[in-house]
């Protein structure tokens, strides 16, 4: 297995001091069409507020360490292909309002680490089958390496890779698209900690609910809700990261009012405190949080992994440095799967 790359060893900058290579620009106007190419294989469908992106079924079996990765690169280690640039979709993203965080890192000098951060995401892919066209979860198609239990929507953030000076990011190298494990050049992961060591990878394909190998599919990206957990012990967890309940409407701010297609998606542990849930429900109501915009889901919460300081050290001593002149081109394709026509 490739090891992955160490861009920094040290905590890196906040997304705002970083290159910023995602152009500025307005949704369409009334007269101007809703899905629009954007990029070879990209294109933005305004209306939906989503990016859809060309893509191939690759893997079937075996251990995963991404959903999506992009042409000729771990491509034996994750179920699709995209057949587009990352960077080219780090830039749509951007467009329909994600704001970039960063991936997991860890510093060896002070042996401080941090997961994956950014806005929330979800994926949904859509294939054809002898029924017609189907949308699912990308989810849909993995489960736990020990297990066949189904994962439900994932925690997907837009971690946003590693911007470089030349207006591309680390992972049109690394091909670390959709990732599952650890890596520090992801453009999409989870908000916690998962070893790229091969006796310690949790997915695997579902292969019964995968179509074949070669079959063309799109991948499509959209604005996640914000993810709210209560764990058994009453614990608040907001977008990944831990929070006392009295930040939280720091956090949430007025959302409700500002941005009408903001969400919230609260997972409670059923042996979460009554007395704990009761105030989180209370104070999302006087915010406003209320009706369709929020989803309750009640199911054990699985607490972060705590991140062991000394597995870190060894991942980054594994790792070289990519160079941007070794990027590979994206396979050009002429021609959207019959799945993806522009007038759904």
């Amino acid at each position: 297995m490739i090891g992955v790359n160490q861009v920094s060893a040290t905590e890196p900058e906040s997304p705002a001091s970083q290159t910023d290579t995602r152009p500025t620009t307005t949704s369409p106007t009334a007269s101007q069409p809703t899905i629009v190419d954007f990029q070879p294989g990209i294109r933005l469908d305004w209306a939906r507020r989503q990016v859809e992106v060309q893509a191939t079924v690759i893997l079937r079996e075996g251990y995963l360490e991404l959903l999506a990765c992009s042409p000729r690169i771990r491509e034996h280690e994750s179920i699709v292909r995209i057949e587009a640039r990352p960077t080219h979709l780090y830039m749509a993203l951007g467009l329909i309002g994600l704001t970039p965080g960063r991936p997991a890192w860890y510093d060896p000098q002070t042996e401080r680490s941090g997961p994956a951060t950014g806005d929330a995401v979800e994926i949904d892919v859509r294939y054809s089958t002898p029924q017609g066209p189907q949308t699912i979860p990308l989810e849909d198609w993995a489960r736990p390496a020990d297990g066949h239990e189904p994962l439900g929507r994932l925690p997907w953030v837009f971690a946003g890779s590693v911007p470089w000076g030349d207006g591309s990011i680390a992972a049109d190298v690394e091909g670390t698209v959709v990732a599952v494990v650890d890596f520090s050049t992801s453009m999409i992961a989870l908000p916690e900690h998962h070893s790229d060591r091969n006796e310690e990878l949790w997915l695997a394909p579902r292969t019964e609910a995968i179509p074949p190998v070669g079959t063309a599919c799109t991948l499509i990206f959209r604005p996640g809700p914000l993810r709210i957990s209560l764990d058994a012990t009453g614990r608040l967890t907001v977008g990944g990261e831990r929070m006392p309940l009295g930040a939280l409407a720091g956090r949430l701010g007025r959302a409700p009012e500002e941005d009408p297609s903001a969400r919230l998606g609260l997972l409670i542990d059923p042996q979460c405190p009554q007395s704990d849930e009761r105030q989180l429900l209370g104070l999302l109501e006087r915010l406003g949080w209320t009706g369709n915009r929020m989803a309750i889901e009640r199911r054990a919460v699985r607490s972060l992994p705590e991140h062991n300081p000394a597995a870190l050290a060894t991942w980054l001593s594994r790792t070289r440095r990519p160079s941007p002149s070794t990027q590979p081109e994206a396979q050009s394709s002429t021609s959207w799967p019959a799945d993806s026509a522009h007038d759904r």
